[in-house]
């Protein structure tokens, strides 16, 4: 105690200039103390997710996601990657693969041949045109992608080609059932979904095959499917359309559960994501028309989305019905519809024709004005 005793007795007596220069300097050191101790936590913490890689399998599954830094000499230097923008996933469900199947093999006939010979291989060939890729083959899915790149962003459509090549894959399943009629073979049916994701997917590797996921996979999935308590309800759909959602009555429901409680009915049809919408009005124009059609529960004004996109050497039409979630009542009716909407692309070619005239008649109009 009497050394600080001393001491308080000393800075007593210290002049007051004195005391200020000291506290100013102690100032500044405690804060240079304070900045260089977070700067210190700051470089820490970057080190600390910095990861040397030594082994090759390790640094391929890097390089493929786009996390490897890497530092190569001149010589070791590899030609430059074009790496992957966004990309478009178009998943072919087929219905009842597993009848058909059982139904096959009971008449000994092979089921894989009946799939590969007029559903796989005809699609496959389609592939090229449309600059799309096979990802997988999942049971009886088939599951394809259009990459954009940042050498070919500005003129590879993606989700209009997407739409375009899922419009052929049900004119091959048709061509096909055409036959079928003939020879007493099983019918195809199929649902389609369209789901545009506006970033990279990311890959897992399992020994030398690639894994994709993508939040596109996923939703395809959804878009494609049909619920059986949908078809039972539409089992006779007079409309010339093939897509319509419905939403039970569950009250406190949150937006992000919203899609649980949707009852999908998809035969024959092809669903877009409302994201893909969006990415479709920026790749190519589209004109929108109205006009009144049959649908399951009657007459109503239907609004859709007429364009054309470049495939090949030459134009491809594209046509989106924009529909509306409609509640399902608890006694099995349907009820009105809501705020919440959908995009099916039409492949009736009598929709088609009725927009076509109702597009060609309002530009004569305008001609005219």
């Amino acid at each position: 105690m009497q050394r600080i005793d001393e001491l308080a007795k000393r800075i007593r007596s210290t002049p007051r200039d004195e005391v200020r220069t000291v506290a100013l300097r102690f100032a500044e050191d405690f804060m240079r103390l304070r900045r260089d101790t977070r700067n210190y936590e700051k470089l820490t913490a970057a080190m600390e997710r910095v990861n040397l890689v030594r082994n090759d399998r390790t640094r391929e599954l890097s390089h493929l996601n786009h996390t490897l830094y890497e530092y190569l000499l001149p010589e070791e230097a590899r030609p430059t990657e074009d790496r992957v923008l966004s990309h478009t996933v178009i998943k072919a469900d087929v219905r009842g693969s597993t009848k058909i199947t059982q139904d096959l093999l009971a008449r000994g006939l092979n089921p894989a041949s009946l799939f590969s010979l007029n559903f796989y291989e005809p699609v496959k060939r389609l592939l090229d045109r449309y600059g799309a890729a096979k990802v997988f083959i999942e049971g009886d899915a088939l599951v394809l992608a259009i990459f954009e790149t940042e050498s070919n962003r500005s003129h590879q459509r993606a989700v209009s080609k997407a739409c375009a090549l899922a419009r052929q894959i049900l004119a091959v399943s048709s061509a096909y059932n055409d036959r079928s009629e003939s020879s007493d073979l099983p019918r195809l049916e199929l649902g389609l979904g369209v789901a545009y994701q506006g970033s990279a997917p990311t890959y897992w590797m399992d020994t030398d095959s690639r894994i994709m996921i993508s939040k596109a996979l996923n939703l395809s999935d959804r878009l494609s499917s049909c619920s059986k308590a949908a078809k039972r309800l539409l089992a006779q759909n007079p409309s010339p359309f093939r897509l319509f959602l419905f939403q039970t009555m569950v009250e406190g429901a949150a937006e992000d559960e919203a899609d649980e409680f949707l009852i999908r009915f998809n035969l024959n049809g092809v669903e877009v994501n409302a994201e893909g919408f969006q990415k479709l009005q920026e790749e190519i124009s589209l004109t929108s028309v109205e006009a009144d059609c049959v649908l399951p529960w009657g007459r109503e004004r239907v609004t859709f989305y007429f364009g054309e996109t470049p495939v090949g050497e030459g134009l491809e039409p594209v046509l989106i019905r924009q529909g509306y979630v409609r509640q399902l009542l608890p006694d099995g009716g349907i009820g009105a519809a809501g705020s919440r909407p959908y995009y099916e692309v039409c492949t009736s070619p009598a929709v088609f024709e009725l927009v076509e005239y109702l597009t060609a008649s309002a530009s004569a109009g305008a001609r005219r004005d």
